[in-house]
């Protein structure tokens, strides 16, 4: 039996901080840690202040409506049978304003009362049930991590006693800057393993809504994530509404991920017991590809439309290299003529605009025992000069005693989680920063700080600037200055 205990955070991801009584998480998991404590986590996402879930209702109200060819409020059999497949819909993460191919559901199984007609709360509880309507999560597993942390610690390890000591910690900036091999002052995985490929995966993995644990993916269920609602198999198993029992009491993390118009990327760290995890806001690519799509669509209309009548007829799409129009013609001909009308083709785009909006992708990357993603705190893949300088601090975070006996075993397990609409625009973090103009040109590396080497005035001007005697000028001693 695990002894829990509670403790409540508040915190910020992208946007403001919520209270630990506001609405149902989107992501909701525990987080385990090598000794059985178990942290929970959860996150509401918002996209402009609003609730992802009220996102996915207007896009859900949205469907239905198009498909009510009769406006009464109930889909037939036969309007129920044009509905996109849950998998379709999934797929406008990846591929927004694509057509739909044939649902393949039988309508029935959407009556939920057998009343021979579909309501839009069956329609969205059928979607729903099927992992549609919410946060998708995939994960991957980083090939080299392992490889990595064994390479850093043969690197450091002069002795040759599989041990890192104190003063070979202290003496990691030195060790790791001769890997510098571009001269460029920072250190990438590619300097310490040469070929390797950082971080060798994309999440290719979803965790199915659908199904239990024991039927994921071997990458998911190794993670040291029990992601909620489904059974939980930690060392006995328990449903998750048994966690609001008095007698199963866990840590409780609130944080709220917002993507609004002026999004800003905020990276947060949760360390459990010998697991961290360093969640990532990113703004991803839905938005672009959405415009991008949806001017693509418009414009092969227009290229088509030979006759200038906003109206594509059989004769304009009957080319063999027009399959994707004729498609596009029997997803998008909502009266069924057909013919497809500029109108219908901007209804189209408006529809799937909607059900776009709401898609957020969860990608969750394991690096197991990964000593450089300790090294690496600002999550870009790369060691800056202050991250090397740092190396013995941080190690120190994570193993403070005994003394002299730092291990590849001592390394905590590393967990990235990137929040994105639509793909993450980067897996790696970006470095951004405030800072005046001539800051941006003189940092060449864009690592966030300047170095002497970088800096083009003179050695007392520097020292003026350098307020701290790290030898690094950061951005906040030139706002300070």
């Amino acid at each position: 039996m695990f002894r829990y205990s509670i403790f409540l955070a508040i915190a910020t991801i992208g946007g403001d901080a919520v209270s630990s009584d506001s609405r149902a998480a989107d992501v909701d998991f525990l987080l385990v840690g090598d000794r059985g404590t178990i942290e929970r986590i959860a996150i509401p996402v918002e996209i402009n202040g609003k609730p992802l879930s009220t996102i996915w209702d207007d896009a859900f109200a949205e469907l239905f409506a198009y498909y009510d060819n009769d406006q009464n409020g109930e889909l037939t059999f036969k309007e129920a049978m044009r509905l996109p497949s849950p998998f379709n819909l999934r797929q406008t993460l990846w591929n927004p304003i694509s057509q739909f191919g044939h649902g393949y559901h039988s309508p029935m199984d959407l009556d939920t009362n057998s009343d021979g007609s579909i309501t839009q709360i069956e329609m969205t509880d059928w979607y729903r049930k099927r992992g549609v309507g919410g946060v998708t999560i995939s994960a991957g597993l980083a090939p080299s991590s392992t490889a990595l942390t064994s390479a850093i610690l043969k690197i450091l390890d002069h002795d040759n006693n599989r041990r890192i000591s104190t003063t070979e910690w202290k003496n990691a900036p030195t060790v790791l800057s001769a890997l510098d091999v571009n001269a460029d002052e920072t250190i990438t995985p590619e300097e310490i393993l040469p070929r390797l490929n950082y971080p060798g995966t994309s999440g290719a993995y979803r965790w199915l809504v659908t199904k239990s644990r024991a039927d994921q993916h071997t990458v998911i269920r190794e993670l040291p994530l029990r992601f909620l609602p489904q059974s939980m198999d930690v060392d006995h198993s328990f449903q998750a509404d048994q966690l609001e029992k008095d007698e199963v009491q866990v840590h409780a993390q609130t944080m709220k991920v917002n993507f609004s118009k002026s999004f800003t990327s905020t990276t947060m760290r949760i360390d459990a017991d010998r697991v961290r995890v360093l969640l990532r806001s990113d703004e991803g690519k839905l938005g672009e590809h959405l415009e991008a799509a949806a001017q693509k669509l418009r414009t092969r209309f227009q290229s088509a439309d030979a006759n200038h009548d906003s109206c594509l007829n059989a004769a304009e799409t009957e080319r063999k290299n027009q399959a994707d129009l004729r498609a596009l013609v029997a997803a998008a001909d909502h009266n069924r003529d057909g013919q497809l009308t500029i109108e219908e083709l901007d209804r189209w785009i408006v529809l799937q605009e909607k059900l776009a909006a709401g898609q957020v992708l969860v990608t969750v990357l394991d690096f197991r025992r990964g000593l450089f993603e300790i090294l690496d705190t600002n999550a870009d893949g790369r060691l800056s000069l202050r991250e090397i300088a740092s190396s013995a601090k941080n190690v120190q975070e994570i193993h403070r005693y005994p003394p002299d006996t730092f291990a590849h075993a001592d390394v905590p397990r590393q967990i990235r989680m990137i929040f994105s609409r639509g793909r993450p625009q980067k897996l790696l973090a970006a470095v951004k920063y405030d800072a005046p103009e001539w800051f941006l040109a003189m940092d060449r590396n864009r690592d966030g700080d300047i170095s002497s080497r970088e800096f083009i005035g003179d050695e007392p001007a520097f020292q003026r600037l350098d307020r701290n005697g790290d030898l690094l000028i950061s951005p906040d001693e030139i706002n300070k200055h």
